[in-house]
């Protein structure tokens, strides 16, 4: 029973913090890319509180597609993490890789799982998607990259944008609630 319940706590634990990191990425960045700023503090609750249902929603229907949790772990890591890593490994050591090709690692490994784990006959042929799912995302990371512009700043003046940006946007950010003027 005790390792029931510890095996829960981890699992609630990681659910919580992966779907805060989920509403993170998608208020810092993509929501960031769309707008092209950061949403005024009053507005980032709510929206907070949204794209939090908008990610457990979306975790939920990707666990009721599965009948054993095995068999869950085995198709998310094969559709997110195929193209995560190539992404990852391009990011690192290749100078030349680009956001569009991030895009297209991404979209090229998650489509490829889904492919094979919908297509019985090619699920049942490779057992896994990973391997091709690794395969497209990198093909597709490379093509995108190599038909798209050079990036025109370097890495450390990216870097020095998202600093820039981060402090800004802390020294910004007022308390709102009923316990906001209590800290002056």
């Amino acid at each position: 029973m005790v390792v029931l319940i510890a095996g829960m706590s981890a699992n609630l634990s990681s659910g919580s913090s992966d779907a805060i990191a989920g509403v993170s990425i998608i208020l810092r960045d993509i929501y960031t890319m769309v707008t092209g700023k950061m949403p005024p503090p009053e507005k980032a609750i709510n929206l907070s509180r949204i794209f939090l249902l908008l990610v457990i929603l979306l975790a939920l229907i990707f666990a009721l597609t599965s009948n054993d949790i095995i068999g869950y772990i085995t198709k998310m890591i094969s559709m997110i993490m195929s193209g995560m890593c190539v992404t990852v490994l391009l990011g690192k050591f290749w100078l030349r890789f680009n956001w569009q090709g991030c895009i297209a690692a991404l979209l090229g490994g998650s489509l490829t799982s889904l492919t094979v784990i919908l297509i019985p006959a090619w699920s049942q042929a490779l057992g896994n998607p990973v391997l091709p799912a690794l395969l497209v995302s990198l093909f597709a990371a490379v093509v995108v990259t190599l038909l798209t512009p050079k990036n025109k700043l370097s890495r450390e003046e990216v870097l020095q944008m998202i600093t820039d940006e981060r402090e800004t946007t802390h020294s910004d950010a007022k308390p709102i609630g009923p316990l906001a003027g209590e800290n002056k």
